[in-house]
């Protein structure tokens, strides 16, 4: 499913010609087609089977001429390290970088220590503690940690309160009540914790059912958002879940802000509800909820 993902889009040869003839019918300079390239290779996604831009395809569309409009950059292990240092290097004000791959983080310091990241998404085994003091990640706000193979004691995970300006922390893998406690007491900034991981072999009813419910009962904190993850495909839900935000859309970062102002705002009919499913979460809301979803949102 993996190599079918991502957003429709044409071959860049023929988007070129639409809008060459679209501005030649219409009396518009050609020129003008430069102001549409900012929106056109914003996004970055070459973590599809069909990567966007595609260099290779179409050699013409040439790296260093639309590489500075990127600000999302995704990729994984389909692009080798030296393909992927080759790309971030001409993309100098990417903010918003998915990195999924078994690397470290090290290896692409050189090329990626001018840019000033806000999100990250990788393993947590992809960057070390003296990694997380470099200036390149000092301006992480939202971090997101999709495989912590081996974590599983705080002494693994106690590297993320280096770094000073993180507000949001995604885990996309298990973790125990002693990882999550520490996290919230000890991430001095932390707005929201979101936990949408469980162990291979247990499905989301039995993972809930006998750890993490009664386990979370422990612990009071609004602030910590849980979603029930796919039992299907978590790697194509986080691709796709990546791809929406970075078009503009509701993503899970927007949702967990969605979640918080309805618990505070006492909209839900159950109130202690931790669980929730991005499908159904309408559901989920009272009748005061309810009023206040048709009158005030636009979602």
């Amino acid at each position: 499913m993996l190599e079918h993902c991502g957003p429709p889009f044409l071959p860049q040869d023929l988007e070129r010609c639409i809008f060459e003839i679209a501005a030649s019918d219409n009396g518009v300079v050609f020129d003008n087609f430069l102001v549409l390239r900012p929106i056109l290779y914003r996004v970055f996604n070459q973590a599809a089977h069909l990567p966007y831009p595609d260099f290779k395809k179409f050699p013409s569309l040439k790296l260093e001429d639309v590489g500075h409009f990127a600000e999302h950059f995704i990729t994984h292990s389909s692009f080798t390290n030296e393909e992927i240092n080759h790309l971030l290097s001409s993309c100098p004000n990417v903010y918003d970088l998915a990195i999924w791959i078994a690397g470290t983080f090290r290896f692409f310091l050189p090329t990626v220590q001018h840019l000033r990241l806000r999100r990250l998404s990788a393993e947590l085994a992809f960057f070390t503690e003296e990694d997380l003091l470099h200036p390149t990640l000092s301006n992480l706000t939202h971090l997101n940690i999709v495989s912590s193979v081996g974590a599983e004691d705080w002494k693994s995970w106690k590297k993320l309160t280096k770094l000073p300006h993180l507000t949001h922390i995604k885990l996309d893998s298990p973790v125990s009540i002693e990882v999550v406690r520490n996290l919230v007491l000890r991430c001095t900034r932390l707005r929201y914790l979101i936990i949408s991981g469980y162990p291979k072999g247990m499905s989301v009813d039995g993972w809930i059912t006998t750890q993490m419910e009664v386990a979370f009962q422990e612990i009071d904190e609004d602030r910590i958002i849980l979603l029930f993850p796919s039992d299907y495909n978590m790697h194509l839900e986080r691709m796709l879940d990546w791809l929406q935000g970075a078009h503009g859309g509701m993503d899970n970062w927007h949702f967990a802000e969605l979640i918080f102002q309805i618990r505070r705002q006492k909209y839900l009919r159950d109130p202690l509800q931790r669980w929730f499913w991005r499908l159904n979460w309408m559901e989920c809301l009272n009748e005061r909820g309810r009023e206040w979803y048709l009158n005030e949102t636009k979602i």
